[in-house]
């Protein structure tokens, strides 16, 4: 057995806990086959630095969906106390989750993407003058809706009859912000 002692992290408190969950108990089993000293940890925001340096690992194997595992929290926290770990660095992790941010790095290097526009929480509020925009916008898109940070609001929509449900469901998962977006050849 190699004795070096990896945490795979997985589940936490995003839409995609369960996802997590399922992607670490494989990875778990996948180390434990090959004779790696591996154990699973349920991500507790909150206690996760106390937790993982109590867990005396060599590092971390990141089963992590969404916020926390794929927003550059836990590679930050990772990096403070020198525990390596698996996938980007914090950097690469933040512009990933973050979908605008993303886009603006994507056509900055002369990368086409989808129209689109990040419409905010304030905007998606049904009091705000603001609200239908979104609605509206995609009469013009291939009507797709992703939340900003993760995908499990991703919607799509493509009669006028199912856009306001659409919406409603999107702006639900949105979190602070969201996108309409249009498809590549009719893929959403």
């Amino acid at each position: 057995m190699n004795q070096k002692k990896i945490v795979v992290v997985m589940g936490g408190t995003s839409t995609e806990a369960s996802v997590s969950r399922q992607t670490g108990t494989a990875i778990l089993n996948a180390l434990k086959s090959k004779g790696y000293n591996a154990v699973g940890m349920e991500l507790e925001p909150q206690n996760f630095a106390a937790q993982i340096k109590d867990s005396n690992c060599d590092m971390v194997f990141n089963a992590l969906h969404g916020k926390f595992g794929e927003d550059g929290l836990l590679q930050g926290t990772l990096d403070m106390l020198g525990i390596p770990y698996t996938g980007s660095g914090v950097l690469a992790a933040a512009i990933t989750m973050d979908k605008a941010a993303s886009k603006r790095v994507f056509l900055g290097a002369g990368i086409s993407t989808p129209r689109s526009r990040t419409y905010h929480r304030f905007e998606m509020d049904p009091g705000s003058r603001h609200f239908y925009t979104p609605v509206q916008n995609l009469s013009s898109l291939r009507d797709g809706m992703q939340p900003a940070g993760d995908s499990a609001g991703i919607f799509a929509a493509r009669s006028g009859k199912g856009r306001f449900p659409g919406f409603q469901h999107w702006r639900g998962h949105c979190g602070e912000a969201g996108r309409p977006e249009g498809g590549f050849g009719g893929s959403l």
